[in-house]
């Protein structure tokens, strides 16, 4: 590192949700501030709960309102603040952020650029793929020309970059969580009684962002499919999104809509996670998602698609079970197998607790990525 005594790392984020991207990088930032060698600080494009929960752990938060400025100024302002700060190093996230960031970055001369790819994009029909394809083109671009480093959360997305993207520029650093956050200050009976579940009803559970790339439609139709087997069933889903009214609307078309239980946003979902007897996550592709990772931590077992990196998180057998996206009739089959078998629930949610405390904690990523901006500045 030569003379340099302090890494001054800049994180470059929306900030407009508080969805898997969001508590990785809360995450993130709460272990690396442990390293008295770096100083964090964190450009926000919008105000909300990220900037509240990185401002609570003692991170320098700085703002520009994504709605009060138009793209050439949020450029400019973010210009503004690189330069005056003096910083080593910017990690931003996302595409809009990955542009503006690494614009700006090359603008002042700031030469050690590196972002996160927390997934890949939503496959959408119509305009919107129009848009979607336009924003990865323009992505690619930079990512070949103005980043040092491309991390990516997992594998699988590692792999996929690497058809369009040199390997050297490639990293895989492991989605970690903040295993702190999973403390529980209710029982389960007490959660359940308060979203008025009984405790000898069996919950199926999942949470994330309500979008199609979910497949949240699949699983509503394995549910019926379960429930015409056994009644004493309650689905509880956790979050929102522009899916959530079609899917209410969805359960109604099934007439299932008594069985189900739309929680809606829950900034910190371990008490209801911990309720559940299943987690299942019916994605179409997925990173390495944050609720799967947190309820394993929660030895909860689950049931999920095999796509994206979800193998590099559960093995089969050991934590839970996989099935292929997209089909209601195998996942109805497989949560009904894993609802008979009492041991095989606990012998699993034991394993998992331990597999992710072993090998997914924000130490581990933190430990990772510290090692990364090391690495760049002494080159």
């Amino acid at each position: 590192m030569g003379t340099i005594k302090k890494i001054k790392v800049c994180h470059l984020a929306s900030g407009d949700l508080w969805a898997g991207a969001e508590v990785q990088l809360t995450a993130l930032l709460t272990a690396l501030s442990k390293y008295d060698e770096l100083e964090l600080s964190a450009i926000l494009y919008n105000s909300g709960l990220l900037a509240e929960r990185l401002k609570a752990i003692g991170i320098p938060v700085r703002i520009i309102e994504e709605k009060d400025n138009n793209p050439f100024k949020l450029l400019r302002k973010t210009k503004r603040i690189l330069a005056t700060q003096h910083f080593h190093l910017l990690h931003t996230h996302r595409y809009k952020e990955n542009f503006l960031g690494s614009l700006a970055a090359r603008m002042i001369g700031m030469k050690h650029v590196v972002c996160t790819v927390h997934g890949m994009p939503e496959p959408f029909r119509g305009l919107k793929n129009i848009k979607s394809s336009f924003y990865s083109f323009l992505d690619r671009q930079i990512s070949r020309f103005l980043l040092e480093k491309i991390i990516a959360v997992s594998e699988d997305i590692r792999n996929t970059l690497s058809k369009k993207i040199s390997e050297e520029k490639l990293i895989t650093v492991h989605n970690g969580i903040d295993l702190n956050r999973l403390q529980l200050t209710r029982n389960r009976l007490e959660v359940r009684k308060s979203l008025v579940l009984s405790d000898d009803l069996f919950v199926i559970g999942s949470v994330g962002r309500m979008m199609p790339v979910k497949g949240y439609k699949y699983l509503l139709e394995a549910f019926k499919i379960m429930l015409e087997k056994r009644s004493a069933l309650r689905l509880v889903l956790v979050g929102d999104g522009p899916e959530r009214g079609p899917l209410e609307e969805y359960a109604k078309q099934l007439e299932i809509s008594k069985y189900i239980i739309f929680v809606g946003f829950q900034p910190d979902v371990a008490e209801v996670i911990n309720i559940m007897d299943i987690f299942v996550l019916s994605s179409l592709h997925e990173g390495i998602s944050i609720s799967l990772l947190e309820s394993l931590a929660l030895g909860v077992p689950v049931v999920v698609t095999d796509v994206g990196g979800n193998p590099e998180v559960v093995e089969e057998g050991r934590h839970g079970y996989f099935v292929p996206p997209r089909n209601p009739q195998e996942l109805a089959r497989t949560c009904m197998e894993l609802l008979g078998d009492t041991e095989k629930r606990r012998i699993f949610g034991e394993k998992g607790k331990m597999h992710i405390r072993q090998n997914f904690s924000k130490e581990a990523m933190a430990k990772k990525t510290r090692r990364i901006y090391i690495d760049l500045l002494n080159q």
